[in-house]
């Protein structure tokens, strides 16, 4: 059910931790709430070898700059200036 962790970190180590984001199809009946997978997620690619900064990257930096979140934030704190 899924891809094995390794070769996640595999790929993670190919492309750079820049480059990636880590997420879960968890929140559908045969796996775990999403929550858990997620911690999941973490957990397996800091046992591989991610460090906590990379992992930071992957799961929060990363995906708000898809979202555009991260300039959103940075709008915010020039308007408070």
């Amino acid at each position: 059910l899924g891809i094995d962790p390794a070769h996640m970190y595999q790929a993670v180590r190919t492309i750079g931790p820049a480059h990636c984001t880590l997420s879960s199809d968890c929140g559908e009946p045969l796996f775990p709430n999403t929550v858990e997978g997620m911690r999941l997620m973490n957990y397996y690619m800091t046992a591989f070898g991610c460090t906590a900064g990379e992992i930071e990257t992957m799961m929060i930096k990363n995906p708000s700059f898809i979202v555009g979140l991260d300039r959103a934030v940075e709008k915010r704190a020039a308007a408070a200036e």
